[in-house]
Parts: structure tokens; C-alpha cells; sequence
């Protein structure tokens, strides 16, 4: 992120653990990794989980619609702060797939559409650029800036053994009509298999037979 996007973003992180939010801010994360899978400290995914599972408790989607960086935001003496907290919390989660063109590196979203121009000095996007070349999908949350977008700072990059067993999970998903957070979670839920349990292959662990199923949705697909 910018360093201004990321100040905030940092400042509400730790506003988010101290009273009178941290309960609040302790049960959405629970609840994240409790639909994407369970992490301790000698998990090898540990870093990246946290900071996904953090990401998702400041703008991720209550119940009643609303985000804890929108509430935490108001907390904020500076009104620049504020519109930054409310912009964070509106950032599209998406199934991103990364492009290049010339020096531009730009995410193309897979679920709920559009391409998204990042950031040149955005460090993630630099990161990500260094990837290009492997064609991984990423799990994570764009938030547009002035001029471009950047990455929040908890996308999960899904193993490239995972990339060519996509397509079919989404054409599978979309059968079963399920909600885009439902297909993501469900790929962070494959991906924590891949990543656990030992002896396990991609395409055991990124298996249509493991996306959830709606009610009243036709069977098979």
C-alpha cells in the first residue's frame, strides 16, 4: 500500500486491539479462521493467515452489512483519516489473477469482474510483479487510490499447482450458485489442507467435492 493508505490501515489495527473493539475485533477473527482453517505459530502459513484474518476483521462484512474500519474510522480527529478508513472499507474482495503490460501491472478480478491498474510504488504490487511469471491466483482485496489500486496487506497467494484446477472450481461454483465469499473462503479452506496435511496433493485438496453445496441447488451440477 502507499505509506499514507498504510498508516491508517496500521492505525486502525491497533486501535482494533485494545477495548473497546478488541472483543468485537477478536470474534470476526475467530470466525475467519474458523471458515478457512485453523492456524497456530508452527503452521507454515502462519504469517500470511494472521494477515489475511486481520485484513478480513477490519473490512470484511458484519452480519449487518458494515465493516469495523468504517466504525473505527470515526475514531479518527483527522477528517483525511477518516474518508482513508471508510475507502479501506470498501476495498473489492476478489479471485485475482495477475497481468503485465510494459512496466503496468494491473489484477484481473475472477469473481466479480474488472481489472484493476496497481500502483507503481505500491510495494505488494512490486511483489507481485516479481510473480508474474507463475500465473498464481491471489486471494486479497483491492482498494483504489488516486491513481491506481493497491492490494491490502493480506492476500494469500494460492500454490501455482493450484492454478490449472481453478477454472473448473469456478465453473462448479457458479453452478451450485454460490456467494463469492462462500468460493473464496472455500479455496482458503483447499489451500489450508494443501499447506497441513502431509502427503496431499493439489489436486486432492483443490477438488470440486470440497466447495460447499446451497440448498435447494440442483445435484450434480
Amino acid at each position: 500500500m502507499t505509506p499514507v493508505l498504510s498508516a491508517v490501515y496500521d492505525e486502525l489495527l491497533a486501535r482494533a486491539t485494545v477495548p473497546p473493539f478488541q472483543i468485537r475485533a477478536e470474534r470476526l477473527r475467530r470466525a475467519f479462521f474458523g471458515r478457512t482453517g485453523e492456524v497456530t505459530g508452527d503452521t507454515p502459513t502462519f504469517a500470511v493467515r494472521l494477515a489475511a484474518a486481520w485484513e478480513d476483521v477490519l473490512v470484511g462484512r458484519d452480519a449487518d452489512g458494515g465493516c469495523l474500519a468504517a466504525t473505527l474510522g470515526e475514531t479518527l480527529e483527522d477528517e483525511a483519516e477518516r474518508d482513508i478508513a471508510h475507502l479501506l472499507g470498501r476495498g473489492q474482495r476478489g479471485l485475482f489473477e495477475l497481468h503485465a503490460e510494459g512496466e503496468h501491472r494491473f489484477l484481473e478480478d475472477h469473481l466479480g469482474g474488472g481489472s484493476f491498474l496497481l500502483l507503481r510504488g505500491d510495494p505488494l504490487g512490486l511483489t507481485a510483479g516479481a510473480r508474474d511469471d507463475d500465473r498464481a491466483f491471489i486471494i486479497g482485496r483491492v482498494v483504489g487510490a488516486y491513481d491506481g489500486c493497491t492490494l491490502l496487506p493480506g492476500p494469500v497467494w494460492l500454490p501455482t499447482a493450484a492454478t490449472p484446477l481453478v477454472p473448473e472450481l469456478l465453473a462448479e461454483a457458479r453452478c451450485r450458485e454460490l456467494e463469492h465469499d462462500a468460493i473464496l473462503d472455500a479455496l482458503l479452506r483447499m489451500d489450508h489442507a494443501l499447506a497441513t496435511l502431509s502427503r496431499v496433493k493439489a489436486a486432492f485438496a483443490f477438488r470440486v467435492q470440497s466447495l460447499p453445496r446451497r440448498e435447494n441447488t440442483p445435484e450434480p451440477c
